[in-house]
């Protein structure tokens, strides 16, 4: 897939003016290795309530042992995409946009789907622009839900997904292939974020310049991983967004453009669900951030 602008930004508006050809990227995420490899992830017999205490029999269907589990996890996704300079293109630095959400799990056999609500999102600065997402950013940000499979119900199984999209500010008929609309008055544009602006609104700083852009936006996913422990699970990702801006509070904002780069480093988008009490908040992962990974 290709990479027309990284998840969840408009666009960076870089100033800079550098002469000479340079890529500056982090290094990619390794999954972490297997722990307690084969070990079942079904429900223990231990963990199920014992109703019947009057000495009766059971009877067989009752006492067989249900494999749906489910879970609460706090999931850090993050995507990476190279940005070029305004006037030196060969001019490369990387953006990691970086999500936090609460997710309810579900787990049926080696079927598995999942819930997810955005609690936070940040962005690495490039070319000296920084991009923000407002809070009514966040909070407009329905709560999605997910497919995936596993190998095997056990610890070391791969976890993959089909491909899927989110789609924010609009709605289309075919999302996965029509035309993101490229102006505010398309009957398919909704304010989501309900601003009084269509579409959704974002930050963008770049120092000489700075204001909010109005855009519309579809993102496609795909995950591929494994079961890293009884508790959590690591993937890398595979995606593809695309963007169309509607308006901005300056117009400076709306006159340049940048096309950013696909990552060629695959091992530097990537996905952890780590397992978490159930009564955690979005508010508690959002305070405690990287520590929960």
């Amino acid at each position: 897939m290709s990479t027309k602008h990284p998840v969840y930004i408009a666009v960076l508006f870089a100033f800079s003016s550098a002469c000479a050809e340079k890529v500056v990227a982090g290094e990619g995420y390794e999954l972490s290795e297997v722990e307690n490899d084969g070990e079942s992830l079904e429900p223990s017999s231990d963990d199920e309530p014992d109703d019947d205490d009057d000495g009766e029999d059971d009877d067989p269907e009752d006492e067989e042992i249900p494999d749906i589990d489910t879970r609460t996890f706090a999931m850090k996704l993050r995507v990476s995409t190279l940005m070029p300079g305004i006037w030196n293109p060969s001019n490369l630095e990387e953006v990691r946009t970086t999500s936090y959400l609460r997710v309810e799990w579900v787990r049926d056999g080696t079927d598995v789907s999942w819930t997810e609500q955005l609690c936070d999102i940040n962005s690495t600065e490039a070319h000296g622009a920084q991009t923000s997402f407002p809070w009514a950013f966040i909070s407009s940000m329905p709560e999605r839900e997910r497919f995936g499979t596993l190998s095997e119900a056990e610890v070391g199984a791969t976890f993959e997904t089909e491909p899927y999209l989110s789609m924010d500010g609009v709605e289309l008929a075919d999302p996965w292939s029509d035309a993101l609309p490229t102006s505010s008055g398309d009957s398919r544009v909704f304010d989501q974020d309900s601003d009084g602006q269509a579409g959704i609104t974002i930050h963008v700083d770049a120092g000489i310049v700075a204001g909010d852009i109005y855009v519309v936006q579809r993102t496609e996913y795909q995950m591929t991983g494994v079961v890293v422990a009884q508790d959590r699970i690591e993937a890398y990702i595979d995606y593809d967004a695309d963007q169309s801006i509607l308006g901005a509070s300056n117009g400076v904002l709306t006159m340049v453009e940048v096309e950013p780069q696909r990552n060629p480093d695959s091992t530097a988008s990537y996905v952890i669900f780590q397992q978490v009490d159930d009564d955690t908040t979005c508010s508690d992962i959002k305070s405690s951030g990287e520590s929960l990974f």
